[in-house]
């Protein structure tokens, strides 16, 4: 019982972190990323491709694909997202638009990925787990990282939205972006930081769910979006507590079954529970309006 306790806190941690970065460009920009789940499986897949040159500590794989997801979501914003926002003649146009560019440009590291292995399962076999032995129950320094780093960036990110400078220019931003521009906020530079953080959260996640499942295979990133996605309208567009709420009520949920079924119905179930939410609270658990937000 203890050990799938375990199991739904580390599998919780990762869809927060996940979901945090579809939550921030979303709540805060109104970019709903759908190239975010290829982002999140290319920053694993090139730590994958740096293990198979030289032997690095783990701190270093991490690093490789937190910082390659950062830069993929910088220059998508900066090369697709921005000429989007600058030529788009109307909100409802560029959200359209930003949807289409979203998936057409996360086919591409999905395809380099497919290609690359044959559409085959990929890992860091020199990453192994380190087990400790708590009170009878083992514990591997895999689970307590990804546990750490998930909750742990999640409570620094409601902080520094909420207390920050940045943070609280970001939040005006969500509200009104012309109005930003006129009191001196750069719209453009804010939208580049705020992208680089979600692409680093999205890389975390990415490298973390390898760790934790040993193996990613290049489609992961399309069922992590699909989760994703269900945890930010659970939780409410832009809510950070929210998405960290949600994280751990859809990973309960898949738990649950796995221990009471053999696990078919786990996405069944876990998509239940956000039907039911949606229906009872359309908004999501803690969602908050942009004027509150700002």
């Amino acid at each position: 019982m203890v050990a799938q306790v375990i199991n739904g806190l580390v599998l919780a941690s990762i869809y927060v972190l996940f979901s945090l970065a579809l939550t921030l460009a979303w709540g805060m920009l109104d970019i709903l990323n759908l190239a975010h789940g290829s982002i999140a499986m290319f920053g694993a897949f090139t730590a994958f491709l740096v293990a198979q040159h030289t032997s690095l500590p783990l701190v270093a794989f991490i690093a490789i694909s937190a910082v390659t997801g950062g830069v993929l979501a910088v220059l998508l914003d900066q090369i697709v997202f921005r000429a989007i926002r600058r030529r788009a003649s109307s909100r409802g146009e560029r959200e359209l638009l930003t949807l289409i560019a979203g998936i057409g440009a996360g086919a591409i590291p999905l395809t380099y990925a497919q290609e690359r292995t044959l559409s085959n399962p990929f890992g860091i076999s020199s990453l192994q787990p380190t087990l400790y032995d708590i009170e009878g129950v083992k514990v591997s320094n895999f689970e307590i990282t990804i546990v750490v780093l998930g909750v742990g960036l999640a409570v620094l990110m409601a902080l520094w939205l909420r207390r920050s400078r940045w943070g609280r220019a970001l939040r005006a931003l969500a509200f009104d972006r012309e109005t930003c521009a006129l009191m001196g906020v750069n719209p453009n530079g804010l939208s580049g930081v705020t992208m680089f953080i979600s692409g680093v959260l999205g890389g975390l996640s990415g490298i973390l769910l390898m760790m934790y499942l040993s193996a990613l295979d290049p489609d992961t990133g399309n069922d992590l979006l699909l989760k994703g996605f269900a945890i930010v309208i659970l939780g409410g567009v832009g809510s950070i507590w929210g998405t960290l709420a949600a994280g751990f009520i859809l990973a309960a949920g898949e738990t649950v079954v796995v221990v009471t079924t053999n696990g078919t119905w786990t996405d069944a179930v876990a998509f239940a529970i956000v039907m039911i939410v949606i229906i009872i609270r359309p908004q999501g658990l803690l969602s908050q309006g942009k004027s509150v937000r700002a």
